[in-house]
């Protein structure tokens, strides 16, 4: 295959922080390459480089044979490279064919847009790539693997030649994963090579050719896929072996925290019954459509309840907003740490210290001092990584961004937890620390619910299991009999 895009000796330091060192890997057509490290391995830096929005302090880029000078993102893009963030950025309440050909819409001779025109191009290109889209939508209206797949076509559409996909499938569940990977292999079938950034191992072997690992900002070397299994690519990225975290201590305590009674909210969930007991650890598990995200939210107060009964601690639980919530105790944790989680452009201090404003401040006054002892006693109990409550919370990695939404639930004392996919977006070693996190807050006595479609990361962590399918808990698990297969088949089998 025909090199594309070769990266030569590249090297970056931000201040205390060497992020990359000569750093050189190569990319080739009709490729989808896999790139891997731990958070802060220097990956985001890497392509942050290739998309010149920052900067290298030493190296060549090569696109085509050809070195690329003070490379800027215009440059880039016209060359035919996009950068597909995490965080998807999309104008969500203009429709699909405005986010297609937005700067670009058709004009008739008048120099008004054509809407007849714009709907029949947006059409035919997305029927071009397969997707089963109507136009005229607004983009709020697609779920989460369309407006993916959506912000794919668009580059397509612009003749991208290489297309970086950060963490693409981050907040969707397997049935949505294979849609998209479905999607990109349509599209390398049609030239187009991909830049494919992920924690979640197993996907680099379902849809990579090659992977380049990176540690502490250095390259350990690029692979064929087919020549390598998980342990050795973990044990690349790690420097040793490295197991899923195994829970060492479970809960036999019958003291009821949460007691749920035919909870029903018509086309979301149905007659849901659970109880949890204090310091126990729950885990519900569903597959996207299983209604599971929609019992979550309902729970906290972040969307309508629906009919039943709640109790917490004995006393009917009142949770018509998440203020509500937190007052009495609950705690929840977003799946979605980038859209509903972090506090960007704030320190770590502000990020922890948000849900406890009234203890830390007088008269509408904040005590720094307060605010400091309280970020510090946090970073120490849950060892993030640097030390520097000063620091922004965009400046940390994902498992460390994780770590500090963790302090905040934890300084309001909640009786109560309620954490979607807890260690979404975290490489192999953060979510050890975070299932460490999850164990020492259950041996404080607090109760978790978690919600989860990793089967095998609750099988490690949970004292129970119930799994969630088509609106309604079909069956539980005890630790004693958990079982992957048979967890996995409840998930997804018709329940009658």
């Amino acid at each position: 295959m025909k090199e594309i895009l070769k990266l030569v000796d590249i090297s970056k330091r931000f201040p205390g922080n060497q992020a990359l060192s000569s750093v050189s890997v190569t990319f080739h057509e009709n490729e989808i390459h896999g790139i891997v490290g731990k958070n802060g391995a220097g990956k985001s830096t890497l392509m942050n480089i290739v998309m010149g929005i920052i900067g290298a302090d030493q190296g060549e880029i090569v696109f085509k044979n050809t070195k690329i000078e003070n490379a800027q993102p215009k440059t880039m893009i016209e060359l035919g490279i996009t950068f597909v963030p995490q965080k998807l950025r999309m104008l969500n309440t203009l429709s699909v064919a405005e986010n297609l050909f937005c700067g670009n819409l058709p004009k008739n001779q008048y120099g008004i847009i054509n809407w007849n025109q714009v709907y029949k191009k947006a059409n035919k290109a997305l029927s071009s790539m397969g997707l089963d889209i109507d136009s005229k939508i607004s983009v709020q209206e697609l779920s989460v693997e369309q407006r993916t797949m959506l912000i794919i076509s668009k580059a397509v559409l612009y003749d991208s030649k290489i297309i970086i996909l950060d963490e693409p499938t981050a907040v969707l569940n397997k049935r949505e994963r294979s849609l998209i990977f479905k999607f990109i292999n349509q599209q390398k079938q049609k030239g187009i090579s991909f830049i494919f950034i992920s924690h979640h191992l197993e996907e680099i072997f379902e849809i990579c050719d090659k992977v380049t690992i990176l540690v502490d900002g250095k390259s350990k070397g690029t692979h064929q896929v087919s020549e390598l299994n998980i342990e050795r690519l973990i044990n690349l990225m790690i420097g040793k072996n490295i197991g899923s975290y195994k829970r060492q201590n479970y809960i036999n305590n019958k003291k009821k925290v949460l007691e749920v009674k035919n909870l029903t909210r018509r086309g979301y969930f149905e007659k849901i019954n659970f109880n949890i007991h204090e310091g126990e650890i729950l885990g519900i598990c569903g597959l996207g459509s299983s209604g599971l995200n929609e019992l979550m939210q309902s729970l906290y107060g972040m969307d309508r309840r629906g009919i039943g009964e709640i109790k917490l601690e004995g006393k009917a639980f009142k949770s018509g907003k998440p203020s509500e919530s937190m007052k009495q105790g609950v705690a929840y944790l977003t799946h979605d740490r980038h859209e509903n989680g972090l506090i960007n452009f704030r320190s770590l201090a502000e990020n922890i210290t948000v849900s406890v404003m009234n203890k830390i401040s007088n008269f509408s006054l904040i005590s720094n001092s307060k605010e400091r002892d309280i970020a510090i006693d946090q970073i120490e109990k849950l060892k993030i990584h640097p030390p520097d409550f000063e620091k922004t919370i965009d400046l940390f990695s994902g498992g460390n961004q994780q770590k500090i939404i963790f302090g905040r639930l934890s300084v309001i004392n909640p009786k109560l937890m309620l954490l979607q996919e807890p260690t979404q977006g975290v490489d192999v070693n953060a979510k050890n620390d975070i299932y460490r996190i999850i164990e020492n807050l259950s041996l404080d006595q607090i109760s978790i619910l978690i919600a989860s479609s990793e089967i095998r990361e609750m099988i490690n962590i949970c004292d129970r299991i119930i799994v969630m399918n088509e609106n309604r808990l079909v069956e539980e698990f005890t630790h004693e009999n958990f079982s992957f297969e048979k967890i996995m088949l409840s998930m997804e089998q018709a329940h009658s």
